[in-house]
């Protein structure tokens, strides 16, 4: 998001969404505590250094937003996309990030303490960095008398040392994590490219039965084009009994000139007449079978290879899903299980720290005590030398006369 730097001390919820949408960058807004921004569109957003103490960014668009040194204490921001957001040396404290997608948030110097991140999503560009020591240490004052330089006890820095060995251990843990989490979705990858490589194999598969039915269809042609040949010998016979009419227009002078003719060649003319007349009935019978033969086989052909190639497609494609359903299903539920591990694991830890804050916190308070019981001794000490000097200062008495 670009634009000006916009400098307020009060703004309300209008007045942000109003001037974010002119482009403006906004920095040191103190009267956003409890602002209800829940499912708006803040992509990009700038708010640095104001607080928000209690804002609800409930699944809120916050992807690449700058919220560096802003007060989110306990602030609602399940559900938001948090995804590339710059979070730098902002107060976390007991916010709600259940749900959120953190991937590629940067939280380094961030107080991340009493945070809830259950179904969280995070990434390897997820940087939780170090956090910032949210306890005060107030050195004790040196500038007494020797004897108390020794005898005062410092448990505080004890106790600092063992709460950051325990945010690096803490770290370290989450880094861990993160790895293993990019291990599973490297397996995902792997599990997402062997669907690939199966279907892929389906595709060849299917163009197989596909050359096989451009070969079904290249018969069917051939078998048309010989019906096509018995059709066209069928009517060249047609035309060869056309030769032979059945009746000729002979007047009596023609029939005297042609009697004696038909006299010696009618027995002859109806001989071939009748033989051409049972071969044509033959031929054409024996078409009209061969016609139906071949119609009645290309039928039942196509009906068997069509039947043949659905059967076999089904087959092998619902066993390509059955397997990849498995497979998913198992990859599926460890990764759910041990993402359950790991949260049970930093609910663990988070919960250690909190002894451990804890465990601090009555040190220092033990520490106040006895250094409080010290300035008491100090006192009383001073007090009972000041009445030595007194007493050694007085006049002594007279001795009294023998």
């Amino acid at each position: 998001m670009s634009g000006k730097s916009w400098h307020l001390c009060n703004m309300d919820k209008n007045e942000l969404l109003d001037q974010y949408k002119k482009g403006r960058i906004f920095s040191g807004v103190e009267d956003l505590v409890g602002v209800d921004l829940a499912g708006e569109n803040l992509e990009g957003i700038s708010i640095k250094n104001s607080k928000l103490i209690g804002a609800n960014f409930s699944k809120t668009n916050l992807e690449n937003s700058i919220l560096r040194g802003s007060n989110l204490s306990n602030a609602n921001l399940s559900g938001a996309n948090l995804s590339n957001a710059e979070l730098q040396n902002a107060n976390l404290e007991g916010a709600d990030l259940r749900s959120a997608n953190l991937s590629g948030a940067n939280f380094n110097n961030a107080n991340l303490l009493n945070i809830k991140v259950d179904n969280a999503t995070f990434d390897a560009k997820t940087n939780l960095g170090k956090r910032p020591n949210t306890i005060s240490e107030e050195p004790p004052d040196l500038n007494r008398q020797e004897q108390l330089k020794t005898e005062t006890i410092k448990p505080s820095t004890v106790g600092n040392d063992e709460i950051q060995q325990e945010n690096q251990r803490l770290t370290n843990e989450i880094e861990q994590i993160i790895k293993e989490k990019e291990n599973l979705q490297r397996q995902v990858s792997e599990f997402e490219q062997s669907q690939y490589i199966q279907q892929h194999q389906l595709t060849e598969l299917e163009n197989g039965y596909s050359y096989q039915n451009d070969l079904l269809q290249s018969e069917n042609n051939t078998i048309k084009q010989e019906l096509k040949n018995y059709r066209f010998h069928a009517q060249k016979i047609e035309k060869i009994s056309r030769l032979f009419p059945l009746s000729w227009n002979i007047t009596p002078t023609k029939l005297n000139e042609i009697l004696p003719w038909l006299l010696l060649t009618t027995p002859v003319l109806f001989l071939v007449v009748l033989v051409g007349l049972v071969i044509f009935l033959a031929q054409h019978q024996q078409i009209q079978n061969l016609t139906s033969a071949l119609e009645s086989k290309q039928e039942k052909y196509q009906d068997d290879l069509r039947g043949q190639i659905t059967k076999e497609l089904e087959k092998k494609w619902n066993q390509k899903l059955y397997d990849a359903k498995t497979k998913y299903e198992k990859n599926l539920d460890g990764i759910i299980s041990e993402r359950d591990s790991y949260k049970r694991q930093l609910d663990g830890a988070t919960q250690q720290l909190t002894g451990k804050e804890e465990q601090l916190n009555k040190i220092t308070q033990e520490r106040d005590a006895a250094l409080r019981d010290k300035q008491t001794a100090e006192s009383e000490r001073n007090g009972y030398r000041q009445q030595l000097e007194q007493i050694q200062a007085s006049p002594s008495p007279l001795p009294s006369p023998l």
